[in-house]
């Protein structure tokens, strides 16, 4: 029993001892056998785990109890130590003050002092004494002395010698009485007459006047004090092993219970004597390699009191206390140990059922089922029928899965082939735009190339006014100028020519541009339809992929990007479209703008002919030049003004056509984002066929 408590309590009491030695030793080898991966079957596994989660809690308690014990027998000591030298202290204040008192009653008797009158006298003073000194067992004499008297009367005798004039101590006591006249006690000291430890009283006897007559002594044995208090000691400490001893402030030691005191002089003792002032209640210290526990002492008239017990002790304390109680705790926890063995055991067979079908799920074998039927632990029944039940759904979903891949396989062919006929479109659109936006760049040179007709023929007008004034200042020269006008007419009239084919030529680029704009958004109306299958495709497989579980997580994000990547490139057609819609109502208005123009190209037209026709009447008939002029100058205002119109109409068409370049910009950017949509969607494809291809691979893995 000793050893179980020294096993249990010495790793608390020092860490680093033989037990956390020994203890890291087996934690050391255990490691060495698991680095060679010593593996352990189920049912060893599940007893090596039960005796831990038992023996834990049971060395535990044990440990508690031990020390919650050792704690509780500790305090009592403690107390009951504390207890004592209470006691002692108080008892020996209550012995001097009881004492002091009766020495004050003799001090007042002054017929005590008549002891050499006569014999009668003497007897009396010596029978009062003798009476007081048998009734008390701790008073060892009195002697008293007056101060008419040369000689002291003491009982017994051996205490004569201290109230003569001859003894120190005798003077000293004498003196003191006299000089103070108050009762007063002495510190221990070694009488010499009586050759033992004493405290002597003094007490001054005194008339009514105050006077000092004398002196009377007594002497209080500590021998017969400390055998009081070693059987006083037997009773209060009960069946604690406590030793008690007394000293002095110089630090000797007068009394001990033990049979030899732990040293001669307590003051080696760390702290020294000065322990019976501290606060502590205990303090430890070693004396030839024993362990001792000190309790706090008292102090009374310079003698110390103090208890103590030796730790070794207070070991056997415990140990006796707790042999019953851990004895019966082991027997406790062996039955139980015992029983749950047994309990293990059937507990762990159908257990075994069930990790060795788990072992072939994990070998993917689904052709498994757990027979129930052997099977009587309710948790157990339940975590069969679970099993079952999950393998079954496994094999069900593995089914479904299989059918899904294969039809992903289609959707991903599919998908390849509209991708890549948009692809084609894609590119036909852009090339298309690229040859929109070279038209209109032509368009705006030969617009540009109109302007700077129009402004020839605004000079060919303003040179008309000059000949209009020169042939009013000079008529001689009409028929020259108005052959130039004729000329000049005639140049017109072709410049309108080239000016009206160029603007056919335009009209036509523009109804192309509005055929291809029809075409374009044929185009994107087929990518949104596209885009919103693709999409729905991905919902589909998203769903797929969520039946699948675990396994359908890589589908899941490949579902999810090609449904980002169908919006984003049903995002891209609308903004297209609404683009192609602007460019289909701008070619529209340029049309309508282009065939007005056509029609004031033609209405000058037919001005220039009658200018001809009115100089063709100038060159038969001079004589109605005055007229032909009116008449020029008429033909030259509404030339003019056909020329503004023209003129404005150009700049209309110029601004026209530089909007539809920067409309051709823009569908360029956003057919080259298609295109990169396109291509996205293309690769995205691929990988939604490689993923349904990994996934038949990985479904062909299973057996059901």
């Amino acid at each position: 029993m000793l050893f179980l408590y020294n096993t249990l309590t010495y790793p608390i009491k020092n860490i680093q001892g033989d037990f956390m030695k020994k203890f890291i030793k087996h934690i050391s080898l255990w490691k060495c056998h698991s680095s060679k991966k010593v593996r352990f079957n189920l049912m060893s596994r599940i007893i090596i785990l039960i005796f831990m989660i038992s023996i834990f809690p049971i060395l535990l308690l044990i440990s508690t109890i031990i020390q919650n014990t050792s704690s509780n027998l500790k305090r009592d000591i403690t107390n009951t130590a504390i207890q004592i030298n209470d006691i002692t202290s108080s008892t020996l204040a209550t012995l001097l003050e009881h004492e002091s008192s009766v020495l004050t009653v003799l001090s007042n008797d002054t017929s005590l002092l008549n002891y050499e009158d006569s014999p009668k006298a003497k007897k009396f003073t010596t029978n009062k004494l003798k009476y007081i000194v048998d009734e008390s067992p701790f008073i060892s004499g009195i002697s008293l002395k007056a101060e008419d008297q040369e000689e002291s009367f003491s009982y017994p005798d051996n205490t004569q010698g201290k109230l003569t004039s001859k003894d120190l101590d005798g003077t000293y006591f004498y003196k003191l009485a006299k000089k103070n006249k108050k009762t007063a006690v002495s510190a221990p000291y070694f009488d010499s007459l009586s050759k033992e430890l004493v405290i002597t009283i003094t007490s001054p006897i005194l008339n009514n006047s105050n006077e000092f007559l004398g002196a009377i002594n007594l002497d209080i044995s500590m021998g017969t004090f400390s055998e009081y208090l070693n059987s006083a000691l037997e009773k209060y400490k009960g069946h604690f092993p406590l030793e008690s001893m007394i000293y002095l402030s110089n630090g000797n030691i007068l009394a001990s219970t033990a049979g030899e005191a732990i040293n001669t002089k307590l003051v080696l003792l760390p702290g020294g004597y000065h322990i019976v002032n501290t606060h502590d209640e205990e303090f430890s210290a070693s004396f030839k390699d024993i362990p001792y526990y000190f309790y706090r002492g008292q102090t009374i008239n310079q003698l110390n009191f103090i208890t103590y017990i030796a730790e070794d002790k207070i070991n056997s304390l415990v140990v006796d206390m707790l042999q019953p109680l851990v004895l019966s705790i082991t027997i406790i926890f062996m039955i139980s140990l015992i029983i749950g063995l047994i309990y293990t055991t059937r507990f762990l067979k159908p257990l075994q059922y069930i990790v060795h079908t788990l072992t072939k799920l994990k070998a993917n074998d689904l052709n498994i089922h757990i027979d129930t039927s052997k099977i009587k632990t309710k948790d157990l029944l339940e975590i069969a029928l679970a099993t079952n039940e999950l393998t079954h759904h496994l094999s069900t979903s593995i089914h479904d899965l299989k059918k899904t891949s294969g039809s992903l396989l289609k959707d991903a062919s599919a998908v390849d082939q509209v991708s890549t006929q948009c692809n084609h479109y894609a590119t036909a659109t852009l090339n298309a735009i690229n040859e929109i936006k070279a038209g209109a760049k032509e368009q705006i040179t030969q617009v540009t190339d109109a302007i700077a007709s129009i402004s020839t023929l605004h000079s060919q007008c303003e040179n008309g006014d000059t000949i209009k004034e020169q042939l009013n200042e000079h008529s001689t020269y009409v028929i020259s100028y108005v052959q130039q006008g004729l000329q000049t007419s005639k140049d017109l009239t072709l410049a309108i020519n080239t000016q009206r084919d160029k603007l056919y030529e335009l009209r036509i680029k523009v109804k192309d541009l509005g055929e291809k704009s029809s075409q374009i958004a044929s185009i994107l109306i087929t990518l949104q339809a596209i885009s919103r299958k693709i999409n729905l495709l991905a919902f589909n497989a998203s769903i797929e992929a969520t039946r699948a579980g675990q396994q359908g997580n890589g589908f899941s994000v490949i579902a999810q990007e090609m449904q980002q990547l169908a919006d984003t490139a049903l995002s891209f057609t609308q903004n297209i479209q609404t683009i192609v819609e602007d460019n289909i109502a701008s070619v529209s208005y340029v049309s309508n703008n282009m065939k007005q123009v056509i029609l004031a190209e033609q209405a000058t037209e037919n001005v220039l002919g009658e200018v001809q026709k009115q100089f063709d009447s100038i060159e038969g008939a001079t004589t109605l030049v005055e007229q032909s002029i009116k008449a020029v100058n008429d033909i030259l205002t509404s030339v003019s003004l056909t020329k503004d119109v023209i003129h404005v109409d150009m700049q209309t068409i110029f601004h026209i056509a530089e909007k539809i370049i920067n409309l051709t910009h823009s569908s360029e950017d956003y057919g080259n984002i298609e295109f990169a949509t396109l291509q996205e969607l293309l690769s995205t494809s691929e990988s939604l066929t490689q993923s349904s291809q990994y996934l038949e691979e990985q479904i062909g893995q299973y057996t059901v």
